[in-house]
C-alpha cells in the first residue's frame, strides 16, 4: 500500500479530503522484544501541552515510538509572534526551529513522566 502510513487508526476523510482519527484498531502497540505501550495514555499526556491540539503515537512493531503532532495554530502563531520568529503560514510555521524546539520540549516534558520504553524519539 504506497503512499499509506499504518498507524492501527481508524479514521475517515472528508470532502475536503482531511483525515479524522475516530478510533483504534487495537488498545496498545507492542514493539519488537519490547512490553506492550498504550499510545492513548502518552497522547493524552501530549495534549494537556496548549501548544498541542492532537497527538497520534506511533510504535507498533517499531524499534521505538514516533509522534505525529497537530500543534495549536493560535496559541503556536502567539508564541511565534512573541519571540519575531518570522512565519507566513501554517506550514512555515510548523516547519520553524523555534516551534520545533517548543514542541520537541513538550515532548521531553511528556518522555519525563513515562518509562523509558515508551519515549518518543521522533515526532513530525
Amino acid at each position: 500500500m504506497d503512499g499509506w502510513l499504518r498507524t492501527g487508526d481508524v479514521g475517515h476523510l472528508d470532502a475536503e479530503g482531511f483525515l479524522t482519527i475516530t478510533d483504534r484498531i487495537e488498545g496498545h502497540h507492542h514493539h519488537r522484544r519490547r512490553k506492550n505501550v498504550t499510545p492513548s495514555e502518552i497522547e493524552n499526556l501530549l495534549k494537556f501541552s496548549p501548544y498541542i491540539s492532537d497527538a497520534v503515537v506511533i510504535g507498533d512493531q517499531r524499534r521505538f515510538l514516533s509522534c505525529l503532532v497537530m500543534i495549536d495554530h493560535e496559541t503556536v502563531a502567539q508564541f511565534a509572534q512573541e519571540r519575531s520568529v518570522p512565519f507566513t503560514n501554517f506550514a512555515s510555521l510548523c516547519r520553524a526551529k523555534e516551534v520545533q524546539d517548543l514542541i520537541w520540549s513538550e515532548i521531553e516534558r511528556v518522555n519525563r513522566q513515562v518509562a523509558r520504553v515508551e519515549t518518543i524519539k521522533t515526532f513530525r
